[in-house]
């Protein structure tokens, strides 16, 4: 069916006309999402976030542009806003398993608790990208600073 058609049915109280651009787009949303995600879980949450915001917003949409931009605009943006937001949760994570680790090292724990600790910070070091990587390996496990030496090291600025 016509978008158009789907769009005006929508905004005339048809909310199961919403399946139908659904259907059409759902497919082509989830590319843009993992292309800029690069993970599934992440993808799926940006396209489900955008469909919603597509349909609260639909009565913004300008029918002189094509609906099939305007949602894969709001896909894209979504994806980011998804990205970012899981980057900046991983950020807290390794933070939070450093300042551990550092605590766990001041204390009498014993050694396996320590290696798992340490276990734990490589794990999550290893679901970053490989710049992402080495920068915080360089500064938090091999104490490096991050402006003069790591930068030195890598040609990172």
């Amino acid at each position: 069916m016509d978008d158009q058609l789907l769009i005006r049915r929508i905004l005339n109280g048809d909310a199961e006309a919403f399946r139908g651009l659904y259907r059409n787009y759902a497919s082509l949303a989830w590319h843009v999402a993992i292309s800029v995600c690069k993970n599934h879980l992440w993808a799926e949450e940006a396209v489900q976030s955008a469909f919603i915001n597509a349909y609260q917003n639909l009565s913004h949409f300008r029918s002189d542009s094509s609906f099939k931009t305007w949602l894969l605009k709001i896909v894209f943006h979504q994806a980011l806003k998804q990205l970012k937001s899981e980057q900046k949760r991983r950020w807290q994570e390794i933070e939070t398993s450093h300042e551990q680790v550092e605590t766990d090292l001041d204390s009498s724990k014993p050694f396996s608790m320590i290696q798992e600790k340490r276990e734990a910070v490589q794990f999550a070091l290893q679901q970053l990208s490989e710049k992402e990587n080495l920068i915080l390996s360089l500064f938090y496990l091999h104490e490096l600073s991050l402006k003069k030496e790591t930068a030195q090291v890598t040609g990172f600025s």
